[in-house]
Order: C-alpha cells, then sequence, then structure tokens
C-alpha cells in the first residue's frame, strides 16, 4: 500500500514552519553554519562562557529537520569542534582528563540525535495514521479539511483559482452484494492506487467515505482541473479493467476562480454535479465554474 506523508500547511509562520519547508541540503547547510558559530564564540569565550546546551541546537535541528544520519554528522562535527577549542584553550591540561570530557561529550551529542531522530520518526508515523485511510493510503476526510483551509486562506491572498473533484463508485453496494466485501475492498484499494499514481505531487487525494473520494487541486483553474479529472477517469477504467469492467464511476467537478465562502460551499457544489450525474446515468463527469464575482456567496 502506498502511504501518503502529511504535508506542512504552507499557511504556517513562524520559525518551525520554515524549517519544514526547508529541503535537507538547505537543512544541512544551517545546523553546519550554526555549529561554525557556536564553536567560534566558544573559542572567542574560552573557560570563561559554557556553551556545552547551544551545541545542541544545531544538532537538534539536523536531526528533527533533516534525517538521522544528517544529525549524526552535525553531533560529530560539533564533539570535533569542542575538543578543538578544548585542545587550543588548555594546551597543557590533563589529557586523560580532556579525553574523557571529549569522549562523554560526543556521546552526549550522538545519544540525544539518536533520540530525537527516533521521536521525530515516532511523529511522523502517528501524525501519518491520524491523517490516512488505512485501505487505500489516501488522505482521510479531516485531514483534506484541514488542507482546505490552509489553501483556502492561500487562494484568498494570492487570489489562486481552486478545484475540487468528487468521485463515487456507481453502484458499490451491488458489488458488494454480489462479489463480497473482500472483492469491494480491493476496488477501493484499486481507486487508491490510481488517484496516487495520476496527480501532482501537491494535491491532495483523500477517501471521504465509503465509496467516496475527492481530490483537492491546488492553484488549478477549470480546464487544468477537467483535464485532470479526465485522466484520472481514463485511469480509473484501465484499473477496473483488471477488478471488474463493470464497475464505473460518476465523477463531479467545482472550480472556484475565486476563493469559496468556506468548505461547506465547495463540497455542496461538488457534490452537486456528482449526483447530477448520477441521475444523468452514472459512468459521468460533469463540472461547473463559480465565477470570480460570485464565489464568495454562500
Amino acid at each position: 500500500m502506498v502511504r501518503s506523508r502529511p504535508q506542512a500547511t504552507r499557511t504556517g509562520r513562524g520559525l518551525h514552519h520554515l524549517l519544514e519547508r526547508m529541503p535537507p541540503i538547505a537543512i544541512a547547510l544551517v545546523s553546519l553554519l550554526l555549529t561554525g558559530l557556536v564553536a567560534l564564540i566558544d573559542f572567542r569565550t574560552g573557560e570563561e562562557l559554557s556553551l556545552a546546551l547551544i551545541y545542541l541546537v544545531p544538532i537538534a535541528i539536523a536531526a528533527w529537520y533533516g534525517a538521522r544520519w544528517m544529525g549524526f554528522v552535525v553531533a560529530t562535527i560539533a564533539g570535533i569542534a569542542w575538543v578543538t577549542n578544548e585542545l587550543i584553550t588548555f594546551p597543557h591540561g590533563d589529557l586523560l582528563i580532556l579525553y574523557w570530557n571529549s569522549t562523554v561529550r560526543v556521546l552526549l551529542f550522538l545519544i540525544v540525535t539518536y533520540l530525537l531522530a527516533s521521536l521525530r520518526e515516532q511523529f511522523l508515523e502517528v501524525s501519518i495514521q491520524a491523517s490516512t485511510d488505512p485501505l487505500t493510503g489516501l488522505f482521510n476526510r479531516r485531514y483534506l479539511y484541514e488542507r482546505i483551509l490552509g489553501e483556502l486562506q492561500r487562494a484568498r491572498r494570492y487570489n489562486h483559482p481552486l478545484t475540487l473533484i468528487c468521485i463515487d463508485v456507481d453502484d458499490f453496494k451491488t458489488i458488494n452484494d454480489q462479489h463480497g466485501h473482500v472483492f469491494g475492498d480491493a476496488v477501493l484499494r484499486g481507486v487508491g492506487e490510481v488517484l496516487h499514481g495520476h496527480i501532482r505531487e501537491s494535491d491532495v487525494p483523500s477517501r471521504t467515505g465509503g465509496d467516496e473520494f475527492a481530490v483537492l487541486l491546488i492553484e488549478t483553474a477549470a480546464d487544468e482541473g477537467r483535464e485532470a479529472a479526465e485522466k484520472l477517469q481514463r485511469a480509473l477504467r484501465v484499473r477496473m479493467m483488471e477488478l471488474s469492467p463493470a464497475t464505473t464511476f460518476s465523477i463531479g467537478i467545482v472550480t472556484f476562480l475565486e476563493p469559496p465562502h468556506d468548505i461547506d460551499q465547495m463540497f455542496r457544489l461538488a457534490d452537486e454535479q456528482l449526483y447530477q450525474a448520477k441521475h444523468q446515468g452514472k459512468n459521468q463527469l460533469i463540472q461547473i465554474v463559480v465565477p470570480a464575482q460570485k464565489a464568495t456567496t454562500p
């Protein structure tokens, strides 16, 4: 099963959200630069001011926002920097004590790195479990709503369009009754595979109900939204040929050229198109485009 990693909300502010959005190479550079800065200050202050705990700051950044190996690299460099400063500051000190203290310091840095990296991995695993549907690996309805709230704020700020695609498996109850729930689950997993494999990385695929799915297309206008939906429709048809050729899908699309009033308006209009597709014989794709001057009308 393909599992999605929840993304940080792009509307977030502050240092944490900035670090969350930075690529790994940037995290590594920031951590190394901070380590060098702390080492320089440590050298300038000498024995008068201890910066032992300050070395943990770049180590924590590398281990939490980067990766385990990155944290180990920064921890090792920080340990070497601390030992070098000790050798320069106390050239005639007791070497045995210096080596012992240095070893303890480096081990402390490595242990902190390991604990932070492990905690981060567990945190991400819990986040994934809380935000994804276990059967399909798609995001769940709760996470979709959170992402829509964030994207609505961004769309209002930058005047970007938004498109929501709602997909429903036609006659899914009949499929379960005739072929069993195991087969029905296989159909749902097939839908999840298609949604994972045929959308952009920035889009948000989700399972919103038993046989109901939705895809939020970020910064997507009407033509692009319909093209994406038709692409999904073709891919679903191909995938179902391997499972159940008779399985079809009704699809409703709503595109807001200006951000909608709220989430309920988005889903209400998308569901209306979906139900219209059902009433017109199913296996249909119907789209509505909400003009900019009307998009904020509840």
